[in-house]
């Protein structure tokens, strides 16, 4: 704890999560503590009482954080590191959340092995992350396996079980542990994981596939997952949320649709609507509060926020089940999945009309800012372009005089 701890920060955007992981190559450390000025004072804002040394934060105000790191070894010494200047920068338009996709296929323009032999040239859920892709989300494809790396998982925003997935993977008592242990919220978009002789969400295990086109009936109309989509008196979707789909003329098994009651107080956000099908009335999304207690013979806490969103086809009869997950959705249930992304990782869409940060450092002032830079010589103006400004922008140390800034759009 003698050595100084130096760390380097890029720029973050507000409400992303931040992730810092801390090493302790020697084996001494007993502790670490995480602190932000704070009106003059350094305020605790974390602390990490063993490996991993893994902390989550969420900076809501945009600006200049400054923050500390104390570290307290077993012989009861510790140490303080430098201080750190976090500068969070908003933008317009959507934020980018750093998302894995766990599924058989590693690389969405090749499919498994399996799915290769069933003839299938491509990943059956390539559709989805390339929808990620183009909403400006950076998508790493993990491959799905019953000895999940819950680090790797961690160091992401937002972690997606693909349709594509086998559901052993996600069965004994110690795959429930990691998966519910994971600091990171999970979306699963496949009903047979949910089971209770899987991960535990439901109460049973009985599944139906939906054969008919989809239209779901919102419990909650004020989700979030809704914005944007039209719903009627009796709150159910105006337009289709998915279809059945083939592949190579072949017509796939719908989505399978869950059946029995949620378990660890999880929240229906939506049902099956369409009468006519067999899966009517069964929870198509729903979601669980971080601290629920799951239905798992190992009776695991959720360290982390949890949503149940089916989509992906079942495979066909005769098929290998590494062909499932082609995509279903319609244009609303594309965007209701792109909502459901945003609202977990929180990365909504953000509007500034101006920004304006100043850092201070070793090399003078350096200023942080959206739009147009202006100065002028009083608050009254007048206010022009600063000539040559660059984004961060140098001031130098000291002033010749003192100057006003702003931005505008």
């Amino acid at each position: 704890c003698a050595r100084p701890l130096q760390l380097i920060f890029g720029r973050i955007q507000p409400f992303n999560r931040f992730k810092l992981r801390l090493r302790d190559f020697i084996q001494t450390i007993l502790k670490f503590h995480i602190f932000r000025l704070a009106h003059h004072l350094f305020m605790s804002i974390g602390e990490l009482l063993g490996p991993p040394y893994l902390w989550n934060w969420k900076p809501e105000q945009s600006g200049a954080h400054l923050l500390q790191i104390q570290g307290w070894d077993v012989y009861g010494q510790y140490g303080v590191s430098e201080e750190v200047r976090l500068i969070v920068i908003p933008h317009t338009g959507p934020s980018s959340a750093r998302i894995a996709w766990v599924s058989f296929h590693t690389d969405e323009t090749t499919a498994s092995n399996a799915a290769r032999a069933a003839g299938m040239t491509e990943a059956p859920d390539a559709l989805y992350t390339r929808l990620l892709t183009k909403d400006g989300h950076e998508v790493y494809r993990i491959a799905t396996t019953s000895t999940p790396d819950k680090a790797l998982l961690e160091s992401y925003d937002l972690v997606i079980v693909s349709r594509s997935v086998a559901s052993g993977d996600y069965a004994s008592d110690a795959q429930g542990m990691t998966w519910h242990g994971l600091e990171t919220p999970v979306m699963i978009l496949g009903g047979y994981v949910t089971r209770s002789n899987r991960l535990g969400f439901t109460q049973g295990t009985t599944m139906i596939d939906a054969a008919s086109p989809i239209y779901l009936k919102a419990k909650d109309p004020s989700h979030p997952v809704f914005e944007g989509i039209p719903l009627d008196a009796e709150h159910v979707m105006a337009q289709l949320y998915a279809e059945p789909v083939t592949w190579n003329g072949i017509l796939q098994r719908g989505i399978s649709v869950n059946q029995n009651p949620l378990s660890g107080g999880g929240k229906i956000i939506a049902t099956h609507a369409t009468h006519s099908d067999n899966a009517y009335g069964g929870i198509v999304i729903a979601e669980w509060e971080p601290g629920a207690t799951i239905s798992h013979a190992a009776e695991p806490i959720l360290a982390e926020k949890r949503m149940l969103f089916l989509t992906g086809s079942r495979e066909a009869s005769g098929f290998t089940s590494e062909t499932a997950g082609l995509f279903d959705l319609t244009e609303e249930g594309g965007h209701m999945f792109l909502n459901a992304v945003r609202y977990l990782t929180q990365t909504q869409e953000t509007t500034f009309d101006s920004f304006v940060a100043i850092e201070k450092s070793d090399q003078g002032l350096w200023i942080y800012y959206t739009g147009t830079l202006q100065s002028a010589p009083s608050l009254q103006g007048p206010w022009s372009d600063v000539v040559g400004s660059q984004n961060p922008h140098p001031l130098g140390s000291p002033m010749d005089r003192m100057q006003f800034f702003r931005s505008v759009p």
